[in-house]
């Protein structure tokens, strides 16, 4: 209630810094070509809107969002959609037309409703085939620099290796086993650690190709930042990515980060269900259950080279098929859908709680 009543005063604040946005914005395009319009009263998907909205862009369909003021204020006050503004890519207009898309998050007589309740019917096993999924995607600054794309070369022999590199602290990373049946990331990283690894201390290490001949990578990023140039050609060096949870939900840009250049992800089954199609194990993927890490990781590292290959293909075309902007925007225009199901991390979390489909609350907002 408390949070309602601030909302609704603070409501006038938050639309003038909207309309002050505006008064300075100028797009970059000068024609519309297959436009879509969003029309929104707030943003409950945070960078998801941005990726969603990039996604389109690359895809050459022009993106038009209603200028909301409060929706506007939103997206100003977010580092990532905030790049809306930067990369001018976006038309902020009033009323769509005959021939434009509409995306609504309400019910209209034309276009298509879209919804932040991304879980409930994924972890029911409810899904409906009417419903588009709009998947997890790499980093934002992937995007928005460029390097999404980047051509990388892929090293003849890779190194056998499962690696992962990213942040452990125990108080963000902890709470996601309060909501989902997934071992959270500092969990499966000590289960790594039992492996024979390397823990590279700083990028330089990394460089120098830690873990050859190890079974393991295993680099905690709080004490150092790798380049976003640098991150798929990190990942294209190993064999294996540990697809670690994020904070609130199993999904972390960094399982696609890796799928892009190939490298198999070795991933829990109940995460693997959520990835739509889910990932098959042995196809694109090496699947472990809640007790199964080790024995799972072992036997993958003794696979044959021919077998590792196949992987390695299968991962490219999921990836190629599922995960590129051009592929999910060709899947969102493949028919036509009920509602489009985008990301809205905690928000997606909290609804997929109060709808009963998660045991327990996550905490944080």
């Amino acid at each position: 209630m408390l949070g309602r009543l601030k909302n609704k005063a603070t409501a006038p604040i938050r639309a003038s810094h909207g309309v002050l946005g505006l008064l300075t914005y100028r797009p970059r395009a000068t024609s519309l070509v297959d436009p879509v319009y969003i029309n929104l009263g707030s943003n409950p998907y945070d960078r998801y809107l941005y990726l969603f909205a990039k996604f389109l862009h690359i895809a050459n369909r022009s993106v038009i969002i209603a200028p909301r003021p409060l929706l506007v204020h939103d997206l100003l006050s977010d580092s990532y959609t905030k790049l809306l503004f930067t990369e001018r890519f976006v038309r902020f207009t009033r009323g769509g037309a005959e021939g434009v898309f509409a995306i609504s998050d309400r019910s209209s007589p034309y276009g298509c409703v879209i919804s932040p309740d991304y879980f409930t019917d994924l972890l029911t096993l409810s899904i409906d085939d009417a419903d588009f999924y709009v998947p997890m995607a790499m980093h934002p600054s992937q995007y928005s620099s460029g390097f999404w794309n980047y051509p990388i070369s892929k090293p003849a022999a890779r190194i056998r290796s499962i690696f992962f590199a990213g942040n452990l602290d125990p108080e963000a990373y902890r709470q996601i086993s309060r909501g989902f049946s997934v071992l959270d990331r500092i969990a499966l990283c000590e289960q790594l650690a039992r492996l024979s690894c390397s823990f590279p201390r700083s990028f330089r290490e990394l460089l120098d190709g830690g873990g050859r001949h190890l079974d393991g990578v295993l680099a905690h990023t709080d004490g150092f930042w790798i380049p976003t140039a640098n991150v798929r050609s990190m990942l294209a060096k190993y064999d294996f990515f540990l697809a670690c949870p994020g904070v609130y939900m199993p999904h972390s840009h960094n399982l696609v980060e890796a799928m892009s250049v190939g490298t198999i992800p070795i991933i829990q089954n109940s995460y693997a269900r959520l990835v739509v199609p889910p990932l098959e194990d042995g196809v694109n993927a090496i699947i472990f259950t809640q007790d199964t890490f080790l024995p799972v990781a072992r036997r993958a590292l003794q696979f044959d080279d021919r077998t590792i290959n196949a992987l390695h293909e299968g991962v490219q075309a999921y990836y190629e098929n599922h995960m590129t902007p051009r592929a999910v925007i060709a899947g969102l225009f493949s028919k036509p859908w009920r509602r489009i199901m985008l990301i809205a991390e905690q928000n997606s979390v909290q609804i997929a709680t109060q709808r009963g489909a998660l045991r327990s609350p996550v905490s944080g907002t």
